[in-house]
């Protein structure tokens, strides 16, 4: 038992012997003095669903710790103005370390090739590489904490650059516009429009757009605006609007006082010609901070149909798209489009004969609660314009028929949907109307006269002659 025991403390006592005649890879490599030390950076992401414009990144470099090389192993010490979390090493990373401005960096060199490099001279040490410039496609891109000289991936001998692809979160941009119905959100809504007197319906629309970067130096947006492109058949009511903030548990907060809202012509020569451009603009101060605690921002205003109102199929449509920029970049989404749509009932008056056309007939079209919506009198066309109506039922009813010609005594009641107005938007009805009676020479007129007059005579002479004979009997 005792030789078993003397000859495995033998066999230990060897090994150990072994262990400590084996130098380390620190000591049996001595750091090179007289190389320059070269960071790398390269952007990753050139293809696919997701790019990043390289012309549109920057990057600085900062040194955080030195390294010297000592007995064996390497010494870190971190440099003034860095503070580490946990004490530096080859293992540390760049969340584990805060900088101050005493902390001076190097800009990177942008290659032209999707790469940037750093000669930091022949200094060892952690060096802390910052996104200082990014597309606004890049909501956010980390940083990189790297050690030259190195030994990473299996390495011999000491490596004297370093090489790091940066990643990246991508912005989910969107924006959206919606109409504000009674029974929810909608793309399209039909409704009245202003005639004479006769008032517009409002209609309330809802602008919706992420919130898109965050709140670091590099990622703090400089613009945030919602612009809002509207036809001419809709009038703006700027002091209607209200702008809200969301935040990621649906709550909301009303931060109307957070923009300015412009108006201004538009420029247009196509079916916004004519029309306004409201832009909706966050104020420099809640781009700081207070932005980016919600996750979208909603508009919401009214706007009136008015008498410019196109009526048909081709609507009164209404647009609108973010447009947001950081200090480097600026981009904008895709417009979404929703339309307003309104109506008409055209009266065509015309003679019994069904062609000739009637001027000087007076109409009235009522809804279903009798309230007179308009009045109108036929033209040479023997046409009556009832414009700028939204689908439903309507009375129409003849107040003054043209000279010579009978009033009509009955309503005549209207189905007006969007599928039956094509007349120029208009749903087309057709009236006819006939003339007063008149005597005819030889005919049962003259008849009726001429026995209506004899009757008259008779009996005048009847009476006549019984007056007469009364009085010779006295």
């Amino acid at each position: 038992m005792k030789k078993t025991f003397s000859k495995v403390i033998a066999a230990l006592l060897v090994v150990m012997m072994a262990i400590a005649m084996i130098p380390s890879a620190f000591a049996a490599v001595t750091i090179d003095s007289t190389t320059d030390r070269v960071i790398t950076i390269t952007n990753q992401y050139t293809s696919g669903e997701n790019t990043i414009d390289s012309a549109k990144l920057a990057f600085t470099v900062y040194k955080v710790a030195d390294i010297t090389q000592s007995d064996n192993k390497l010494v870190y010490t971190h440099v003034s103005g860095a503070t580490f979390s946990k004490t530096p090493s080859g293992e540390s990373v760049a969340a584990d370390v805060t900088i101050t401005s005493e902390v001076t960096g190097i800009v990177a060199t942008y290659n032209n090739n999707n790469t940037f490099t750093v000669n930091v001279g022949k200094e060892n040490g952690l060096y802390l590489i910052k996104p200082t410039a990014k597309p606004t496609n890049v909501k956010s891109m980390e940083s990189v904490l790297v050690q030259v000289p190195n030994m990473y991936n299996g390495a011999k001998e000491w490596q004297y650059t370093a090489e790091v692809s940066p990643k990246a979160v991508f912005q989910t941009t969107s924006s959206d516009k919606n109409i504000v119905t009674g029974s929810g959100l909608a793309d399209s809504i039909d409704v009245q429009g202003a005639k004479g007197t006769r008032a517009g319906d409002n209609v309330k629309f809802q602008l919706e757009a992420a919130v898109l970067g965050e709140n670091t130096e590099e990622g703090r947006l400089t613009s945030f605006v919602l612009k809002d492109t509207i036809s001419k058949g809709l009038t703006f009511n700027a002091d209607t609007v209200k702008v809200i903030g969301v935040k990621d548990d649906n709550t909301t907060t009303d931060v109307t006082g957070s923009f300015d809202t412009k108006e201004a012509a538009s420029t247009a020569t196509d079916k916004y010609k004519d029309g306004k451009v409201i832009s909706f603009e966050a104020k420099a101060a809640f781009l700081t901070s207070d932005i980016y605690g919600y996750k979208t921002i909603q508009v919401e205003y009214l706007a009136t149909v008015n008498e410019n109102a196109v009526m048909g199929s081709a609507g009164n449509p209404n647009k609108s798209h973010l447009e947001y920029a950081n200090a480097t970049d600026s981009n904008q989404t895709e417009d979404t489009e929703v339309n307003v749509y309104t109506y008409g009932v055209q009266i065509k008056k015309v003679d019994s004969d069904g062609t000739t056309a009637l001027q000087g007939a007076k109409f009235q079209i009522k809804n279903t609660d009798g309230v007179v919506l308009d009045e109108q009198t036929s033209d040479t066309n023997g046409l009556v314009n009832f414009e700028r109506l939204a689908p439903g039922t309507y009375k129409v009813v003849e107040i003054e028929a043209p000279a010579n010609y009978q009033l009509l005594k009955d309503e005549i009641t209207v189905e007006l949907t969007k599928d039956n107005a094509t007349t120029n938007g208009m749903y087309q009805i057709t009236v006819t109307n006939s003339k007063f009676a008149t005597p005819v020479t030889g005919g049962i007129g003259s008849i009726v006269f001429v026995v209506a007059g004899l009757s008259i005579m008779g009996l005048g002479a009847f009476l006549f002659f019984k007056s007469r004979k009364k009085n010779e009997s006295k």
